[in-house]
């Protein structure tokens, strides 16, 4: 790269801004055409009507998501503790121990942070003053104007609350402007942080004095790398990106499994189809059995028929020979009825009743066998229809019947029921087609997220070198308003990141770590704005805690202007806190700034008293 002493020698004043103009500048806008002057300022006031007036008054600061107020009660050295805050630039004064930081943590717990973020505790609970079972944080945001988030139901006001507790399960609320609890719900606090773009994880955001410290030491490259990765929402991205690296992963696994179950399924269904072949002739067993148990039915119909064939000719038999005695005895009553032997006709009249008596008994056997084969008839009929031909005999029947059982019994035991093996190899060849269907599904979903994975992983690496230029750019820019050059050298295979800086007149450039305390901190808070500079977020408020550590006056005041130049611009969209032990006097007193001095607090501490030289 070029010599960063070459550049700054002939590198041109910049003086514009670069970056996305705030929307308030955009609207309404208006360019004096070429060769034409522009209004003086008075005859512009004077030429504004009441009611742009009354806007401009209006959109000065921000009208929602701004703090207003934090109160807290028993939480880490606070009891119970509230400050007020200006719209616009609040610096927090204290001296070490006054409770400055416990502030910021405050805000971070009671916006969904976890305890190790704030660098105050290990878990929420030792939040918690000791002593004390329970602790309330109160964090009151401005509700107002068009980016307001549900005013109906909230009013001007939004509280979020977060009551911490020894005992039991912490509780959230979101209480409206009237007092009335609207929620308790996580989920809905989200919304309304994402509503008013509120993320207190991002350093840019919310700047701790765990990281202000890291950012002041600067000889870690890794360190200052990984803040550039959060402040720019990069670190979230690749967050999301090794999460769905990791779900590519844990697919590729899933279906290495599956391919295994896959083969373990096509192994099961090879052997119920043997198997399911072996017992086919147990079917054919099983079908002839069936056939025979029906033709013994069938037979019984015929012994049936046979039966009632029988008693027909019987029947026939007995009304002949009834019809002749009858015949014969009106013959004899012709004769002459002295000369006709009498015990003759009492023997024929007693073989005619006998012969009657008969019949009319084996008309009510035909009549009862008929009725017998009919119904039996009927029933064999719903089973199975009347075979051609004549039926085998009974006996035949039975025999078969029993060597069919007996075989089909010896197959079964030694193969199994046919029904078993057709109901598990129709089973095992469903299991193997769904588990081909199961794997094309995963295959097609793994093609589409690498596909995703692919694609934001390209996105992310062409972000971050425009982040960088854009950064690297911005941070030049603070630097030269200053009369320092600098660039930031980013090494993306190492993920480091090495500010240089050098005043304009000097030959050789220098690292942050050769630069002194004050110089360095002050090219600390030209890299932080630089982030600021970029709009890659509009978040409502932004805190910085101890972040004029090792500064020397000079440099605390050039760092100042800087800081109170960005957070008082023409129509400030952003709300500014400053939390720093240094002495505030060189602050200006200006409408747009509040200054809150915080009296030292007494923690209970004891102290050890040691003997004098006199009492030895």
């Amino acid at each position: 790269r070029s010599s960063l002493a070459f550049q700054a020698r002939h590198a041109q004043p910049r003086t514009q801004t670069i970056g996305r103009m705030p929307k308030e500048r955009q609207v309404g806008m208006k360019t004096p055409p070429v060769g034409q002057k522009s209004e003086s300022r008075k005859k512009q006031k004077r030429n504004e009507s009441p009611v742009k007036k009354d806007e401009a008054k209006k959109s000065k600061f921000r009208e929602s998501g701004i703090i207003v107020r934090v109160d807290l009660e028993q939480f880490l050295c606070h009891t119970n503790f509230g400050i007020d805050f200006h719209p616009n630039i609040n610096f927090i004064h204290g001296t070490n121990g006054s409770g400055k930081s416990a502030i910021i943590a405050a805000i971070q717990t009671c916006m969904d942070s976890r305890a190790s973020e704030t660098h105050r505790a290990r878990s929420i609970k030792q939040l918690i003053q000791n002593g004390k079972d329970w602790a309330r944080i109160k964090v009151t945001l401005k509700n107002e104007g068009d980016e307001a988030y549900k005013p109906e139901t909230y009013g001007k006001r939004i509280v979020i609350q977060r009551e911490l507790n020894r005992h039991s399960a912490h509780k959230y609320s979101l209480i409206s402007e009237r007092g009335k609890i609207i929620s308790n719900r996580r989920e809905d606090l989200d919304k309304i942080l994402h509503h008013f773009s509120i993320k207190v994880t991002n350093p840019c955001v919310l700047l701790t004095q765990d990281d202000a410290r890291d950012l002041i030491g600067g000889t870690d490259p890794r360190k200052m790398y990984e803040f550039f990765l959060r402040a720019t929402g990069l670190r979230e991205m690749k967050d999301d990106i090794s999460a769905i690296q990791s779900k590519v992963d844990s697919m590729e696994r899933m279906i290495e499994s599956e391919n295994i179950k896959i083969k373990d399924f096509e192994l099961k269904a090879a052997e119920a189809e043997k198997e399911y072949k072996t017992c086919e002739h147990i079917q054919d067993l099983d079908n002839k059995l069936l056939k025979t148990r029906k033709m013994l039915l069938w037979s019984k119909v015929g012994e049936f028929e046979e039966e009632l064939s029988e008693l027909e000719s019987n029947l026939e038999k007995v009304s002949k020979r009834k019809e002749q005695y009858s015949q014969q005895l009106a013959q004899q009553g012709e004769i002459d009825q002295k000369s006709l032997n009498r015990k003759m006709k009492d023997q024929m009249t007693g073989k005619l009743k006998k012969l009657v008596d008969l019949k009319n008994q084996l008309t009510q056997e035909v009549e009862s066998k008929r009725e017998t084969l009919r119904s039996t008839t009927d029933h064999v009929m719903r089973i199975m229809p009347r075979p051609e031909g004549k039926f085998p005999s009974r006996t035949k029947l039975v025999r078969k019947k029993q060597a069919l059982q007996k075989q089909l019994e010896r197959e079964k035991r030694k193969h199994g029921d046919f029904f078993t093996a057709e109901a598990a190899y129709d089973k095992a060849v469903e299991d193997l087609k769904e588990a081909n269907e199961d794997l094309r599904l995963s295959r097609e979903l793994l093609e589409k997220e690498k596909e995703i994975y692919k694609d934001r992983r390209e996105n992310w690496k062409d972000s971050r070198s425009d982040l960088q230029t854009l950064v690297n750019l911005h941070f030049n820019c603070i630097l030269t308003r200053q009369g320092y050059y600098g660039q930031l050298v980013f090494d993306d295979k190492e993920k480091e990141l090495t500010i240089e800086a050098i005043p304009a007149h000097q030959e050789e450039t220098a690292v942050t770590k050769a630069l002194s305390e004050g110089e360095k901190s002050f090219t600390i808070i030209a890299f932080i704005l630089a982030f600021s500079d970029l709009s890659l977020f509009d978040a409502p408020f932004r805190a910085m805690d101890v972040f004029d550590i090792f500064m020397d006056s000079v440099n605390w005041k050039i760092s100042m202007g800087l800081l109170i130049k960005q957070a008082s611009s023409p129509n400030p969209r952003n709300q500014y806190i400053f939390l720093t032990p240094q002495d505030i006097n060189g602050i200006p007193r200006q409408s747009n700034i509040r200054i809150h001095k915080l009296a030292a607090v007494d923690r209970g501490q004891q102290y050890i008293s040691f003997p004098s030289n006199r009492d030895a």
